[in-house]
């Protein structure tokens, strides 16, 4: 195998790394180091997207179990704690059997690894029924801590065509704390909904302030902005004015700020928040300063 720090130089050369690393089932840390060096060599071809895929392929083969085995017997302490382990034990988890996810779970002895079969096993779940996967999300988490494999899951948590985001959101403790998993999956909900449907994600959210911070409202905005920044402009000055506002319009205020400096300086002054208003046009000039000095 070629050494951790060498060069790559063909194509062939990368192809026949991966066909060795997947004969063997899996990679070394040897081998992460050597992916995470290629990576990082700017203006040559990555391996790593590449590699994922051949590790995904051999997930689903044939072979599928020897490999799943192998990964959770690996005692390399280096290949365990790379960003690679974490991704191929979500594809691990997102195609394997529930009996499969069981004895993996068992057999990783860990709650590291025990955390990422189980996201990757809830995010499969939501794509067939968001309100079962959000029941197991707290059923089988506290959700105090918010952890890298819980963030991964809350990317690819998919709503469902069929779901409802007012039951959904029923389902999700109320929380006070800003970054607990409960809060999270609140914003990453609110956003997702906001993209489908501002109007009714605006009137529920301002309808259940006592089941939303106010710092939900960037979310709602994100969601919202997929719509284009006049609609999003649009809509935010249709809130009535207070704390959920002031929040939204923050957002907002980050978006246009640097094309349009005069015209967020305007939505600035409609902030009723002193210091958030203060921080805001700061901002602003932040942005125009640096537009101008390139």
């Amino acid at each position: 195998m070629t050494k951790p720090g060498a060069r790559l130089k063909t194509t062939q050369e990368q192809g026949e790394l991966m066909r060795e690393t997947v004969d063997r089932l899996l990679p070394s840390s040897e081998l992460v180091e050597l992916l995470e060096t290629i990576s990082a060599d700017e203006g040559r071809p990555s391996i790593a997207f590449s590699f994922e895929y051949e590790v995904k392929l051999l997930l689903r083969s044939d072979r599928a179990e020897e490999a799943l085995r192998a990964l959770v017997a690996s005692n390399d302490s280096e290949y365990q704690n790379s960003l690679y382990y974490k991704s191929w034990m979500e594809f691990a988890s997102k195609d394997c059997t529930a009996e499969q996810a069981a004895w993996m779970t068992e057999a990783a002895g860990d709650p590291f690894s025990a955390r990422i079969l189980a996201t990757g096993q809830l995010c499969q779940l939501s794509r067939v029924d968001s309100a079962a996967a959000v029941k197991s999300l707290f059923e089988r988490f506290d959700g105090k801590e918010v952890t890298s494999e819980f963030g991964n899951m809350l990317d690819s948590f998919s709503l469902g065509e069929d779901s409802d985001p007012k039951e959904l959101e029923k389902l999700i403790p109320v929380s006070k704390a800003k970054d607990d998993l409960a809060s999270e999956m609140r914003e990453k909900l609110v956003f997702s909904w906001g993209i489908d449907d501002p109007e009714g994600a605006t009137q529920f959210v301002l309808g259940n302030q006592e089941r939303f911070d106010p710092g939900v409202m960037r979310s709602l905005a994100s969601g919202v902005s997929a719509k284009g920044v006049k609609a999003t402009v649009e809509w935010v000055q249709d809130l009535p004015p207070g704390r959920y506002f002031d929040a939204a319009m923050d957002l907002v205020i980050s978006m246009i700020g640097e094309r349009y400096p005069k015209e967020a300086r305007e939505l600035v002054n409609q902030i009723s928040d002193p210091a958030l208003r203060k921080a805001c046009f700061s901002r602003v000039d932040n942005m125009q300063s640096e537009s101008e000095s390139r």
